[in-house]
């Protein structure tokens, strides 16, 4: 009696994979027989989010794998060989009754909410929910890290599980539930709330003509392809979920009561954690990145806010900068030396100092740069030795000088200044012989105290000329 009453649970599972529509396919399924009715419902298959990850995502690779492998050890893999009425690539009984929760075995096995998860009842059940954590997991464990992200995703899982074999299981006590989907929507819920305005892409098909007797039953269904915000994708499940639980009473081939939980407690759990979120402007930056377009195409607010959720992303840093030095928009010159000032080493080494040098000459005229990259970017003109190089970074050296007056930086920048115009002189870059020894014979009554007076001393009798009286 037990291995029929096993045999029939099973023949539930070849119900599932045919009966349902496509988007209750990406859900944990209980294993009952699904209603016939719903053949015809309208799939929409989220497929592709149009939003980077701020890291790769590590833990999303690796959750993915351990739902592949796992199903290779559950599933009958023998073809022509069914096991216990279970048919090929179908999940196997012994998998189930050792590893899927339901509300006979969660209070002997509590385990079994985390197991359940790694368990799926066909091929297509594991594929749909590989394409939702394709769509949601990865900016999420960018935007949450590693650990936080696991934890979401277990815990999420765990609670869903727990949740549907405690109100379905009042009806149907023996039935299992399996499938990551509860995890899946809770990273869905983190989504909604982490990247309301991210750009999804999504698959519609709805019936347009009715053949019952056509050869192909897809032949019935035209697909469309857009884009639409995250939030109305999480919403539409949501919705859905709620509609098909009402409507069913708990007597589903899906899950729809561990969907719901899932998603309100990866919502309420990225909330809590008061997780940094993207505004539609940031969204369209990313939309704009992943169609393709290169970092210097985007605009200065663009850049602006995606810096803004990857302060240390040197390529989008360097694209600002670029953007900011060429000059085109009001007030520039304030915002890059703000830039200058949070990221200076890093612009100073990745742009050519020779492109960065005249904005920031220009910039001096109406604010204060910070001293670090200036003297960085004079030193490298210096080692440069070109003609060019050689009067840009003389020109930064004096110009940093006359901003800092009396300070240290303003010491060693005129000193600076004094040794790259004797440079100049010496190879017969300048027609100005007496700019070396104003600058170091300057140097000397600025700064007696100085411990680079012995060299600006030597410099001067190595020029031929003396030392001021008043030194």
């Amino acid at each position: 009696g037990e291995l029929a009453q096993l045999g029939e649970r099973f023949n539930g599972i070849e119900e599932v994979s045919g009966s349902i529509p496509l988007f209750s396919i990406f859900g944990g399924n209980q294993l009952r027989r699904a209603p016939r009715h719903r053949e015809d419902a309208m799939p929409l298959i989220p497929y592709r989010a149009k939003n980077a990850p701020e890291r790769f995502p590590a833990v999303t690779v690796a959750f993915a794998a351990l739902l592949i492998l796992a199903y290779l050890i559950s599933a009958n893999l023998q073809p022509g060989l069914p096991v216990a009425g279970t048919r090929f690539l179908s999940l196997r009984p012994d998998a189930l009754t050792a590893f899927a929760p339901s509300w006979e075995g969660i209070f002997r096995a509590p385990w079994r909410l985390l197991s359940g998860l790694f368990l799926h009842a066909d091929l297509l059940h594991l594929l749909g929910n590989l394409v939702m954590l394709s769509v949601f997991a990865p900016a999420v464990e960018g935007r949450l890290g590693a650990a936080r992200f696991a934890a979401l995703y277990l815990v999420a899982g765990a609670l869903s599980n727990a949740f549907q074999c405690l109100v379905a299981g009042v009806l149907s006590p023996e039935q299992f539930v399996v499938g990551a989907s509860g995890a899946i929507m809770g990273l869905a819920g983190a989504y909604l709330y982490c990247f309301p305005f991210a750009q999804i892409m999504v698959a519609v098909t709805f019936l347009w003509r009715w053949d019952v007797n056509h050869p192909n039953p897809f032949a019935r269904y035209r697909p469309v392809i857009f884009d639409v915000a995250a939030k109305w994708v999480v919403v539409f499940y949501f919705v859905s979920d709620l509609a098909a639980a009402l409507w069913s009473g708990g007597y589903s081939a899906v899950a729809n009561f561990a969907h719901i939980a899932g998603l309100l407690t990866g919502l309420g759990t990225v909330a809590l954690w008061k997780t940094k979120r993207d505004g539609r402007r940031v969204s369209d930056a990313r939309k704009s990145q992943a169609e393709g377009a290169n970092l210097s195409a985007l605009s200065e607010a663009e850049l602006t806010a995606l810096l803004s959720r990857e302060p240390g992303n040197e390529k989008i840093i360097v694209a600002l900068v670029t953007r900011l030095c060429e000059g085109s928009a009001p007030g520039w010159e304030s915002r890059l030396a703000d830039a200058l000032s949070r990221h200076g080493a890093v612009i100073a080494d990745a742009l050519p100092p020779d492109t960065l040098a005249p904005p920031m000459l220009q910039a001096f005229a109406d604010t204060r740069l910070p001293p670090a990259p200036v003297f960085r970017v004079a030193a490298r003109l210096q080692k440069l030795g070109s003609p060019a190089g050689l009067r840009l970074s003389a020109q930064m050296y004096r110009a940093l000088y006359k901003q800092e007056k009396t300070t240290p930086d303003a010491e060693m920048a005129l000193l600076k200044y004094a040794q790259v115009s004797e440079e100049l002189v010496h190879k017969n870059l300048s027609d100005n012989a007496n700019e070396p020894i104003v600058n170091y014979q300057t140097f000397l009554r600025r700064f007696p105290a100085s411990a680079h007076v012995f060299a600006a001393r030597e410099a001067l009798h190595r020029l031929g000329a003396s030392v001021p009286d008043d030194f």
